[in-house]
């Protein structure tokens, strides 16, 4: 969870982009996640909320029998206490659920 905090640390320091940023790459797991720096909000003084993108290399199935290969969220990480929320969640039968800035 350290490692996460630090990331949204250094994102929110980063210059503001408009683009999809990947954020981490694991191979081993098969996805890729992404997010629009431009999208980071403070909420309070510990918090922010971050749109991201967790495109999967290979289709994923719920337990409804659902197939997708991406996932949009929009998440709250609270850095002092070391956890997140998931404000929204929606999959997608393709890959990057056709991520555009403004769809968050």
């Amino acid at each position: 969870m350290k490692k996460l905090t630090i990331l949204v640390l250094s994102l929110m320091s980063a210059s503001v982009m408009a683009a999809s940023t990947q954020l981490e790459d694991s191979h081993e797991a098969g996805i890729v996640a992404y997010a629009d720096k431009g999208k980071i909000r403070t909420v309070g003084l510990n918090k922010v909320t971050m749109p991201h993108v967790l495109d999967f290399q290979n289709k994923e199935k719920t337990s409804s029998s659902l197939i997708y290969q991406s996932i949009k969220e929009v998440v709250e990480y609270n850095c002092d206490e070391e956890h997140y929320r998931v404000h929204a969640t929606a999959m997608f039968a393709g890959s990057m659920g056709g991520w555009e800035s403004s769809d968050f």
